[in-house]
């Protein structure tokens, strides 16, 4: 993507969130429907052409539109991963959620100096995005020939059923108080 402006790479920044607002009530719906793995799946592809697309990449136009595929990357990425992780432990929602959330950031903290200790080095800018996408092709690998989810709908069914059974429990009348100034 060589010979831009600032304004370009601006441009292909704010790409990933157009990307990412496109997909993302679409693909929890479709995740909720078909299940966690195969939007897990499609966010690694999705990713890996990013990756390779925008090493390629020869204007900001064709940059641009790899950014929106990042973008609903991340969707697909954010509709698998962090309702599979709540569905895998139900009874660390919230410290799965924050643990998911730390991998991310610390991603987007070393990032930058990765790129940075290459140009420093004098290597290619390259490695940055060949690197990310050799992980998403192994990563992808796992997922199709092993790696689990739990069936999402069983999980809706047998949460429906421990609610149903506490709301039963808890039968007792509930009394509210009315107050009148």
């Amino acid at each position: 993507m060589g010979g831009t402006t600032v304004t370009g790479a601006l441009a292909v920044v704010s790409a990933l969130g157009v990307g990412r607002i496109i997909n993302l009530l679409i693909s929890g719906v479709l995740s909720d429907k078909f299940g966690r793995k195969p939007f897990v799946q499609l966010g690694i592809a999705t990713y890996f052409i990013f990756f390779i697309g925008i090493l390629f990449s020869k204007n900001v136009v064709v940059a641009y539109i790899l950014g929106i595929l990042a973008g609903m990357a991340n969707s697909f990425l954010d509709t698998g991963t962090y309702p599979g992780l709540m569905e895998i432990y139900p009874n660390a929602k919230g410290t799965s959620n924050v643990i998911l959330k730390a991998f991310i950031s610390a991603g987007q903290f070393l990032l930058p100096f990765i790129v940075s200790g290459l140009a420093a080095a004098g290597m290619w800018y390259g490695w940055s995005f060949l690197i990310p996408a050799a992980i998403l092709v192994i990563t992808f690998l796992y997922f199709l020939f092993g790696g689990a989810f739990p069936d999402s709908k069983a999980v809706a069914e047998a949460d429906e059923k421990r609610e149903k059974q506490e709301r039963a429990n808890n039968d007792s009348t509930i009394k509210s108080n009315l107050w009148l100034d």
